[in-house]
């Protein structure tokens, strides 16, 4: 459950004009369950952790100060990701383009990271679903 005056972490997905969809398709009633649940889990378990250290390949989303997106891949040996704790991810960063371009995108502390099977939301607790504009 969530803290008191805390949203909902489907918050994420189920923003408001999401929501205003599932209502005229008809889907939102199956969903709000999930909110009044609050929302799905968002703690590494120790099942997670282990799927996590075995995966090969993963993929950063970063967006810039614009909002735009940016897909990064990044891949390594089995045991290249690591769980650092129940809410956070590390890797080993290997050198490429020197672009910089997700480090940069991640100053702004909005980011996900998708393993095989499992998304992960890496934004340090921040609401992503009601960020305001500008």
């Amino acid at each position: 459950m969530n803290e008191p005056c805390q949203p909902p972490s489907s918050d994420v997905a189920f923003t408001p004009s999401v929501k205003a969809v599932q209502e005229r398709k008809g889907s939102r009633r199956a969903y709000a369950h999930v909110e009044a649940n609050g929302g799905w889990p968002t703690r590494i378990t120790p099942e997670l952790a282990a799927f996590i250290g075995a995966q090969t390949s993963v993929f950063l989303a970063t967006a810039n100060s614009l909002g735009q997106p940016y897909i990064q891949h990044r891949g390594g040996p089995p045991g290249f990701l690591r769980v650092l704790d129940e809410a956070a991810i590390g890797f080993a960063d290997f050198t490429g383009n020197r672009q910089f371009i997700t480090l940069g995108n991640l100053a702004r502390e909005r980011s996900g990271a998708s393993v095989p099977d499992r998304l992960r939301d890496a934004a340090s607790d921040q609401d992503l679903g009601s960020r305001p504009c500008g």
